[in-house]
């Protein structure tokens, strides 16, 4: 007798079938943690002084902002949810929450979280570019610092 198919589940493995959001998140995810290294690494490098790093205001406040990116990202799938659900739950979904249960969400919410989880990964990654473009812009008239002369090998 043959098992029956779960639609939830890969052909002929037990492992679900990835979402757009995963797909998106496998996408984008180098993209962002190459961009914060990016973006702390180039305030760092450009606020040392005679081959020595120091933690200067720019520095910090570069880090809280990198931060600040990264929890957004982590919260984004939150962040989502909570949007769908106040955006489109109906009384007795409301009711249930109350009550302290979870309910099932529509197909339209499912949809919604979606577009706005990938709306919100988008948002930040774009964020940071822009930070990014920013610096970049700033630093190609600057002169380059002097550098500590070579040792003697």
């Amino acid at each position: 007798m043959a098992t029956p198919r779960r639609p939830d589940r890969c052909p002929d493995t037990a492992t679900p079938p990835a979402s757009p959001t995963e797909i998106l998140r496998g996408v984008l995810t180098p993209v962002g943690h190459i961009l914060w290294t990016a973006i702390i690494g180039g305030v760092l490098f450009r606020e040392r002084r005679g081959g020595r790093f120091r933690f200067t205001a720019p520095v910090i406040v570069t880090y809280l902002g990198v931060s600040l990116l990264h929890a957004l990202w982590d919260s984004m799938n939150g962040i989502a949810v909570w949007l769908a659900a106040r955006t489109t739950a109906s009384e007795w979904q409301r009711a249930l929450f109350a009550l302290g249960h979870m309910p099932d969400p529509t197909t339209e919410q499912v949809h919604l979280y979606t577009c706005y989880d990938t709306a919100g990964l988008i948002v930040v990654s774009l964020g940071g570019l822009l930070w990014l473009r920013l610096l970049v812009r700033r630093e190609r008239g600057a002169p380059i610092p002097a550098q500590l002369p070579a040792s003697p090998a």
